[in-house]
């Protein structure tokens, strides 16, 4: 299973905890939680400090497997920093867009973008950045069927399942923002 969440920010207490995000309890090293930009947890300059060491051991802890893309929040020469690994066909450090969760073909970016591979042919857009600002770049956005905010403020600060996203940003779009359900 995949669950997807955006711009934790470093906050992961209360959005990765059992009450906020069950599911975990079912979950393997062969499960992913992505966050799209903004992970936060590599930040600080120049060297682990003891609050980032703390979480990146509880992540690694976990039953799943914990995977992140660039954002403008993180410590971008801190990561160039760690050794490059292949992973899955591709290498770890690289933005690697396109994920198959079994039914759609989807681009993950940090930034929402107005056309992403297979644009024309119904794939889907899971950006973060934004939060939950109805600004320009979210009236753009907005019309655009298959772009979901992944961002947690419209997830209930929790990851959220493909078909949550997808209920989340409907209801977002309709003032009501998501809440969390059954997928």
């Amino acid at each position: 299973m995949i669950y997807i969440t955006g711009d934790t920010h470093g906050e992961f207490k209360h959005r990765f905890n059992m009450e906020n995000f069950p599911e975990q309890k079912e979950m393997s090293k062969d499960d992913y939680v992505l966050i799209c930009g903004d992970f936060g947890g590599v930040w600080d300059v120049g060297w682990e400090s003891k609050h980032e060491k703390h979480w990146l051991d509880w992540f690694e802890e976990r039953s799943y497997t914990l995977l992140f893309i660039d954002g403008n929040h993180e410590n971008i020469d801190r990561l160039n920093g760690y050794p490059v690994k292949m992973w899955h066909g591709g290498k770890v450090h690289e933005l690697r867009p396109h994920v198959k969760d079994g039914e759609h073909q989807i681009s993950l970016c940090h930034f929402p973008i107005v056309e992403w591979n297979a644009y024309f042919h119904e794939s889907y857009h899971i950006y973060g950045h934004i939060h939950n600002r109805k600004d320009e770049a979210y009236e753009v956005m907005k019309k655009k069927d298959h772009a979901l905010n992944a961002g947690c403020m419209i997830n209930n600060y929790a990851p959220a399942s493909f078909n949550e996203l997808v209920r989340n940003n409907e209801a977002f779009k309709k003032n009501n923002i998501g809440g969390r359900s059954e997928s």
